[in-house]
């Protein structure tokens, strides 16, 4: 199987996200300096660094936490990865793990309960949707899942309008939320062999 390098996907990765990243930041820096409740010049620090999720601080700046678990995240299961693929049967078994423990965390989240995982909730969802995603990059990439272009191309803007839509009914039936890891495979499977975004040459290589 192909090699799977960490630091080219962490430069690619970097490249992809810090440059609109660091102006954005800049540009939310005086909200910072002038806001009483936090100390401007280390929240900014945090910020810039993309390390505000792992300071354990309640963000303003929320996507900058957001591009935290984005950026250092997929860098844990890349460097697993480098070292060893896992085969189908353990790809399975972990995509597997991933949903069930990912099922619990969106439910929480969007009930605003914390009766499970408490104040580790975010890190939880954040790393089970990540191993979910890259578990399915696998079987995508070698091959095992793959649907006709034709069927995909219809099915992509169908999957993200469902997304959407359960989006908006989770707020009033938070039940809803076990529906999305299921949409998520959805839309990777089909983004993939849609021939849109996902598919361009731009977007693989930028990681």
């Amino acid at each position: 199987r192909p090699a799977i390098h960490l630091w080219p996907f962490v430069l690619r990765r970097f490249w992809r996200l810090f440059p609109l990243h660091l102006m954005i930041c800049l540009l939310f820096a005086p909200v910072l300096f002038l806001t009483p409740l936090r100390i401007g010049a280390v929240d900014l620090a945090l910020d810039l660094t993309a390390l505000t999720p792992f300071a354990l601080q309640n963000p303003r700046n929320f996507p900058a936490w957001s591009l935290g678990f984005e950026f250092y995240g997929p860098m844990v299961f890349v460097g697993l990865l480098s070292w060893k693929v896992p085969g189908r049967r353990m790809s399975m078994a972990l995509a597997v793990l991933c949903v069930i423990v990912l099922l619990p965390t969106l439910h929480q989240t969007l009930t605003r309960q914390q009766d499970i995982f408490g104040p580790f909730l975010d890190y939880v969802r954040a790393f089970s949707g990540l191993g979910l995603g890259f578990t399915l990059w696998l079987a995508l990439r070698d091959g095992r899942i793959a649907l006709p272009a034709r069927i995909s191309r219809h099915a992509f803007p169908l999957t993200i309008a469902l997304f959407f839509a359960i989006t908006l009914i989770c707020t009033e039936v938070p039940a809803a939320a076990y529906a999305m890891p299921a949409v998520f495979v959805a839309a990777m499977i089909t983004g993939m062999g849609s021939r849109t975004f996902f598919a361009w040459g731009l977007f693989r290589s930028a990681g």
